[in-house]
């Protein structure tokens, strides 16, 4: 019966339109902790294959069937910091823990630790804050080293220094230090990259292609920067400005050329590919929480946000909205 509901949710949503309702507000649905029944952090979000969200929160693994809410803790209790959906393998990343969730034939998740293959040496990565899947393999990056998962081994390789986050670009994978050198990562080997200086201090938080060929990088204090393949330049956009006052924590790409970034001030800015501002949506005018942790665009491209209280949900394709706020 459960997903029997969740497929006619599913079905109802994507009948929505593919652009973004630039008149008024939004449908804003508010999922406090009280509904729930986790911690108030949700730092990562994903979906599977059959269309189930699953949410990185204090309490363990979150997942929301569009009925209920269900809660999977890890060994210990502990905070999950990044999960990543492979089908109907739920990968997940915490604090010197890493491991997947897969579903039995009773169709319950059952978790896997993976950290019995970590070589001991290394058990003592701390959080395992992002995971990419790069060709057949699945990536975890903490703050001090690589794993790379596949075909049930695991290779570890220690960072040349401490490392702030990764990121996709241009099809490569890179890691960047908490310095700001950028390193392009493959098959153990750690490259510099040649950025000309541009992120001495400048922290990247997310990477993405838009139109142009070109490559967005939102920093979180440093705004926006463009990347044709040659050079970064400072993103022209209007609203650069606001996202270097509001500091970026989170981006999602939404289909049809729009951008929404969370920032950790005054909630959520949907911008177009040249920077101009489309809607922009905090706490006054109808979020939970202004402190964005996580963006998420789901298969009927609407928008969920992890809060730093709670999760919200944005009809982004809804031709319907409240005119007259915002």
């Amino acid at each position: 019966m459960r997903k029997l509901i969740f497929i006619a949710f599913a079905i109802f949503a994507t009948n929505a339109f593919s652009q973004i309702n630039t008149a008024g507000l939004p449908i804003i649905k508010h999922y406090p902790k009280s509904v729930y029944g986790a911690g108030t952090q949700n730092w990562s979000i994903c979906q599977d294959s059959r269309g189930f969200l699953y949410f990185a929160n204090n309490n363990g693994l979150l997942r929301y069937d569009g009925n209920s809410w269900d809660l999977f803790p890890l060994p210990n209790n502990q905070l999950v910091r990044s999960v990543y959906c492979s089908g109907d393998t739920i990968f997940v990343g915490a604090f010197e823990e890493i491991g997947y969730f897969v579903y039995n034939r009773q169709a319950d998740m059952v978790y896997h630790s993976l950290i019995s293959l970590v070589p001991k040496t290394d058990v003592n990565f701390d959080e395992a804050w992002r995971i990419f899947k790069i060709g057949p393999k699945y990536i975890f990056q903490t703050f001090s080293h690589i794993l790379e998962y596949s075909k049930g081994e695991m290779r570890v390789f220690r960072a040349p220094e401490l490392l702030q986050f990764s990121f996709v670009m241009r099809g490569n994978y890179y890691v960047q230090g908490k310095e700001g050198n950028i390193y392009r990562y493959q098959n153990g080997s750690f490259d510099r990259f040649n950025d000309n200086g541009i992120f001495n201090g400048k922290q990247i938080w997310a990477c993405f292609e838009i139109s142009g060929g070109k490559t967005l990088l939102a920093t979180i204090n440093h705004g926006v920067w463009i990347f044709d393949g040659i050079t970064f330049t400072p993103w022209k956009g209007q609203v650069n400005d606001l996202l270097k006052a509001y500091q970026v924590f989170s981006a999602s790409r939404v289909s049809g050329g729009y951008i929404a970034f969370g920032t950790i001030q005054n909630g959520l800015i949907i911008t177009d590919d040249q920077g101009n501002l489309v809607k922009f949506i905090n706490k006054s005018t109808g979020l939970q929480n202004n402190t964005i942790l996580s963006t998420f665009v789901d298969n009927a491209n609407n928008l969920w946000l992890g809060l730093d209280n709670g999760i919200d949900y944005i009809e982004l394709n809804s031709p319907l909205s409240f005119i007259g706020e915002g």
